[in-house]
């Protein structure tokens, strides 16, 4: 199983890039450490009376820190570990320069590299702060030691250069190279990775100014084309309440004729049922008349009318429509009194009538489809329930249901209006409240407050 000692943990891109770095970083450090300890360990052991180096144990313990921030930083702690190996190369580079003075160039080096690698590691800030620490730190050192306060070991001014010497500082310039590079490459992976971002988005969003642009005039079409039928629907109702104004008329002619007939007291019985049953059906046409003229009729009143018969006659005006669609609809009046509230007659029956049309469409192609209306009566308010067993809607769409124009029916069987007038009409007009429950395949529940107000109207 191939493992990547490298591979940073983090998700945070600019996090992740100095993880990375992190850990080249220390696995170079600990490999230099190791270098450094067996060297020392060499030296100290073929002259111990004559070796004037770092402690043996000292970098044995320097060499185990590494390995324990390594462990840390591939633990996903990397943050922890960058301020620690900052921490430690400070420590060493001050304790150099606290015993071998700090014109030591080692000590320069190590001190430009911690500046360096808290740029890189942790931010520009924090390396500025590093900057100025060390500057002061440096000033310090200096004024101790030409001030002899302390006394630095400088024999290393009078020994003669040897070709080793320069090895450790081309090493420390190849790790501040190797730092730079790294830090530029990934630095530029990001820039790439930003304008390839950057082009995708454009893409994006040409596409998307070519979509609302196409959606817009898609709006515009729709738009004329609900506008055009609604002008339609309107010169159908002007129509429709000519027609039924004209039906009127004869219908009454017809009524006291057939009550005449019924008062006759020389017609046989088998005539009289006759026109008993003729004298229903057009009381039943009267009726049904009447309830079709309050759904045409929008003139703003504001009186007292009886809830029941409102209901009773929107349900009589939909049962062919329910007929037609098999499905049962029916009434439960628990109020055995009769319900007077205040508003408008014409109003309340559109909002019954267009919630019950939505049952029924709903309930289409559903066996044993039924819809029933519950009427309940409190203290001070009403309760309508209106409740199918049709094909219900998902629990995301309910809160959208009442938005103007949004439907879930066909162009053809809807335009979004029906639900959105009913809560205008509960809310606005009645100061009720309207609440849904619907579950797919189950069937929908509307539920309709009023508060009774039977105070006169202004």
């Amino acid at each position: 199983m191939k493992i990547n000692l490298f591979s940073p943990k983090s998700k945070d891109e600019d996090q992740s890039r100095r993880e990375f770095i992190l850990n080249i970083l220390l696995s170079g450090v600990i490999i230099l450490s190791s270098f450094a300890f067996f060297l020392a360990l060499l030296n100290f052991l073929s002259g111990p009376d004559i070796y004037r180096g770092a402690s043996v144990m000292m970098l044995l313990i320097i060499l185990s820190l590494f390995c324990f921030l390594f462990y840390l930083s591939r633990k996903g702690k990397f943050i922890i570990s960058s301020y620690f190996l900052i921490s430690l190369l400070f420590l060493g580079a001050f304790y150099t320069s606290l015993n071998w003075g700090i014109e030591l160039p080692t000590v320069i080096v190590t001190y430009s590299l911690i500046i360096l690698i808290s740029g890189i590691l942790v931010s520009i800030k924090f390396s500025i702060f590093i900057t100025a620490f060390t500057s002061i730190v440096y000033i310090g050192l200096g004024h101790l030691q030409s001030s002899g306060i302390t006394h630095p070991e400088l024999y290393w001014k009078q020994e003669m250069i040897t070709s080793k010497d320069p090895i450790f500082l081309v090493v420390m310039f190849w790790v501040i190279q190797i730092l730079t590079w790294l830090s530029y490459r990934e630095i530029e992976k990001s820039l790439k990775r930003a304008r390839r971002s950057e082009k995708e988005l454009k893409k994006e969003r040409d596409l998307l100014e070519i979509r609302v642009e196409e959606r817009t005039k898609e709006l515009k079409r729709t738009q004329l084309e609900k506008t055009a039928q609604l002008a339609e629907l309107a010169e159908f109702g002007r129509l429709a309440s000519g027609i039924v104004h004209d039906l009127a008329n004869p219908l009454t002619s017809i009524l006291l004729g057939l009550e005449d007939l019924r008062r006759n007291k020389n017609s046989t019985s088998e005539t009289a049922g006759s026109i008993k049953l003729a004298l229903d059906a057009s009381k039943k046409m009267e009726n049904f008349i009447k309830a079709i003229k309050k759904q045409l009729q929008k003139q703003e009143v504001k009186k007292l009318f009886n809830v029941n018969q409102e209901i009773s006659q929107v349900m009589q005006v939909l049962s062919y429509r329910a007929h037609v669609a098999k499905v049962e609809i029916s009434l439960i009046n628990n109020s055995e009194e009769k319900i007077m509230i205040l508003g408008n007659p014409m109003k309340f029956s559109q909002m019954v009538s267009n919630i019950l049309i939505n049952s029924i469409d709903a309930c289409e192609n559903i066996e044993n489809a039924k819809v029933v209306l519950t009427l309940n009566k409190y203290k001070d308010n009403i309760k309508i329930i209106i409740k199918d067993n049709g094909c219900g809607v998902k629990k995301e769409i309910v809160e959208k249901v009442f938005d103007p124009f949004f439907t879930t029916k066909n162009p053809e069987k809807g335009t979004g209006l029906g639900l959105s007038i009913v809560k205008g009409v509960v809310e606005n007009d009645f100061d009720g409240k309207i609440k849904m429950f619907s579950e797919v395949g189950k069937g929908t529940e509307i539920s309709i407050g009023l508060p009774i107000r039977q105070d006169e109207a202004n």
